[in-house]
């Protein structure tokens, strides 16, 4: 079998190209068939094609930008562009502007042309003449939404779904392909002759084999993003072409695949991300947390399978195919080849993230909206409350699955059914849902083994026992002080129970975790980093704290970041091992692995880390822009991470 030879991108099982092969010995399958051939080259290794098929690991080389033309530079020529991963070109790289970067390896056939000021790359290295390492089939992709000549997809009201989003499938036009005007989502693959998207904030997803545009066309300008802060996701392919990125404040999220490439925007990011060169689909649903030691609940099978070439009936864009709804109780089914996913959020402001048993996501919805929201698995907006000033934190009780939230500045906390009708009904106006007022600001919300709930009184350094019977109308307004940590400056911040009883409670004044027993009584503490944040179980045990480094709104405060995460054993006896991680590390959760997966709001990623080194073993971008803030995590029962972005008004949906 061939080896790679530099920049393994390695996973621990088959990728996705593998599996369309049968994952066996013998020569590949050079053509699949769903609209992705296969080339056999040298270079063709680096995403997954060796000369032999291994059913152990494959491998694939994070470009975030190929350039295949041998007589024409790849150049940047704007400012303060940043290109996260490896970059290829078969003829000179050209970097004229200021202040661009490249973070990985830099390869040139034919040299290197450096000028302007502060401009840097990883490494330089020089590389022979190679050829494409995938190409795609545009005949092989059956379209949604067919155009002859030039169409701008704003003038067709037959494909949106509703304002501002496009109906999900293959859109093929003979002509140019044009998305102007602003703010539109969708999860579209483009196949025309050239596609120009001049709006801006516009969100949009590959919809199909991790294909987002393909230009089939030659010339300047195959594909121009020319727009401002628009976000795209997914491989961008000009074969015969030119990739063109004028704009500024962009956000490229994949690869892009070219014949020639020119940057000349500024402040635009293009990060490589794997959107199916080496990944494969779980053999089953995982399990959604890890929690130490209760008993997994068995999701429905979904056995591996390939999804064939787009078969939906070829549309007019006057009469586009009815949708075929899915209720969000369906049983899961494999989820697509890895890529991330944008979706704009109706409730806005993103700040903590949940999952229900019906695979729904829940968020509270901080700043201006101030609500909490339920979405479907597409990400789609179901339904919506307003709850208060400062929606923080949220829980989801395990029998009847009612929705807890915690609303900081006016110390309140709600609970709602399902349906996000009020648990209690209302008040005497008849639309003020009954919620409990608290004494002091309300952070993190947990329930214990039965389904009681406790909630950190941040103010007042307690933690409460909430009654979830009476709810409001019990003793006392609902609730009664579990444990006292007597001291106003402790800031007790979020806490998790284990499955004897006891609660772990991070106190993010004091810098410490406290382990208090059933009975609420301390019984360990931990020193942690700076200003402990939120917990999660491993596997083991073990309990995992992020350390933010700033006060209550980290997203704000003047102080220095935090960089770690802090590893406590069970008996939260003094034992701690501290790890890095990126910026200002929020949100926690473990995936079903047993990984570790932590979102880092002041550096826009989300880290994995092994349990046991507490290493990071991979990191993956989470938002567009240094001023992207993600807050939350929180894995779906398909193998989904679902990411809050806080500032970006925005919930990422990541296959990781």
């Amino acid at each position: 079998m061939m080896q790679p030879t530099k920049h393994l991108y390695s996973a621990a099982v088959c990728g996705l190209f593998f599996a369309l092969a049968g994952c066996h010995g013998g020569s590949p399958a050079i053509s699949t068939s769903f609209g992705l051939d296969l080339q056999p080259n040298e270079n063709a290794k680096r995403f997954g094609v060796l000369a032999q098929f291994s059913n152990t690991s494959c491998f694939g080389q994070p470009y975030a930008v190929y350039a295949n033309n041998a007589s024409e530079r790849f150049q940047i020529t704007g400012s303060t562009n940043k290109i996260q991963g490896d970059v290829h070109t078969n003829d000179t790289l050209k970097m004229a502007g200021n202040q661009n970067q490249i973070t990985g390896t830099a390869e040139a056939a034919h040299g290197f042309d450096v000028s302007g000021n502060g401009s840097t790359m990883g490494a330089r290295q020089a590389t022979p003449v190679e050829t494409f390492p995938v190409t795609y089939n545009a005949a092989a992709y059956t379209p949604t939404f067919t155009f002859q000549g030039d169409v701008d997809l704003r003038s067709v009201a037959a494909v949106w779904a509703r304002p501002g989003v496009l109906k999900t499938g293959v859109y093929k036009a003979t002509g140019k392909l044009s998305l102007s005007g602003n703010g539109a989502t969708g999860q579209v693959t483009f196949i025309a002759d050239s596609i120009q998207i001049s709006g801006k904030d516009n969100q949009l997803i590959a919809a199909k084999d991790g294909l987002l545009f393909l230009a089939t066309g030659t010339g300047n300008n195959t594909v121009h993003v020319s727009g401002n802060s628009n976000t795209l996701g997914g491989m961008i392919d000009a074969p015969r072409g030119e990739f063109q990125l004028t704009g500024s404040e962009n956000a490229i999220q994949g690869m892009v695949m070219t014949d020639v490439a020119k940057i000349a925007g500024s402040r635009n990011s293009i990060v490589f991300q794997d959107f199916g060169f080496c990944r494969t689909a779980p053999t089953a649903a995982p399990q959604p947390s890890c929690s130490p030691s209760a008993s997994p609940t068995v999701p429905p099978s979904t056995s591996p399978s390939v999804d064939p070439a787009p078969t939906p009936a070829v549309a007019s864009p006057s009469q586009p195919p009815a949708p075929t709804p899915v209720p969000s109780t369906a049983p899961p089914t494999p989820p697509p080849a890895s890529g991330t996913t944008w979706t704009f959020q109706g409730g806005g402001t993103p700040f903590a993230v949940a999952v229900d048993a019906a695979n729904d996501i829940w968020t509270t919805n901080d700043g201006n909206y101030v609500t909490v929201s339920k979405n479907d698995n597409s990400g789609a907006m179901i339904d919506s409350r307003v709850v208060g000033s400062n929606a923080h934190d949220l829980a989801i009780e395990q029998g009847n699955q009612n929705v807890w939230v915690t609303v900081f500045s006016d110390s309140l906390i709600y609970a709602f059914k399902p349906d996000l009708a009020p648990t209690w009904g209302f008040q005497a106006n008849g639309t003020t849902p009954v919620r409990y007022v608290m004494p002091t600001r309300v952070e993190g919300i947990a329930f214990d083994g039965n389904q009681t709930p406790y909630a950190c009184g941040w103010d007042s350094g307690v933690i409460y026992k909430l009654d979830p019977v009476n709810g409001p109308n019990g003793a006392n307004g609902g609730y009664s002080v579990w444990h006292d940590f007597h001291s106003s400056s402790a800031h007790p911040r979020d806490l998790i129970f284990d499955d004897a009883g006891n609660a772990y409670v991070t106190l993010n004044g004091a810098n410490a975790v406290a382990k208090l027993d059933a009975s609420g009584n301390e019984v360990g503490r931990v020193a942690t980093d700076a200003h402990p944040s939120k917990l999660a179980f491993d596997q083991a045990g073990n309990v995992w704290v992020t350390c933010t480094g700033t006060d209550i709104d980290f997203l704000t405060a003047g102080e220095a970041p935090g960089h770690t995460v802090v590893k406590i054993n069970p008996a939260c006896n003094g034992t701690s091992l501290s790890f890095p991680v990126g910026n200002s590390p929020y949100g926690i959760t473990c995936d079903p692995a047993g990984d570790l997966l932590v979102v880092n709001g002041g550096s826009y990623s989300m880290s994995r880390l092994n349990p046991t080194t507490g290493a990071v073993v991979q990191t993956y971008a989470a938002g567009s822009a240094s001023s992207s803030h993600p807050t939350s995590v929180a894995m779906d029962h398909n193998g989904y991470a679902w990411i809050s972005v806080f500032t970006d008004n925005l919930l990422l949906k990541l296959w990781p």
